[in-house]
């Protein structure tokens, strides 16, 4: 006995899929990029206000900061 499927509504599915899981990255991301500005130490604001969301491509985002000090402010300067 065989039998055969037919399946026409893969694309939509998969689609469906796709956005459901940038939309889960997105959020995501956002969460981390709230609490690096949460607890980020401040003194003039500017690190805080510089922490960026960035999307490289799908499925990738980056959450980053360009101002020069950042990684002395997390990991410190003790063994420099």
């Amino acid at each position: 006995m065989r039998v055969a499927v037919k399946y026409d509504r893969l694309d939509e599915h998969q689609r469906a899929m796709h956005a459901a899981i940038r939309q889960g990255l997105g959020d995501g991301a956002a969460i981390m990029q709230n609490r690096a500005m949460s607890i980020v130490a401040v003194d003039t604001g500017r690190l805080r206000a510089s922490i960026q969301l960035h999307w490289i491509g799908s499925p990738l985002v980056e959450v980053f900061t360009v101002v020069e000090y950042s990684e002395y402010v997390e990991f410190g300067t003790r063994y420099m």
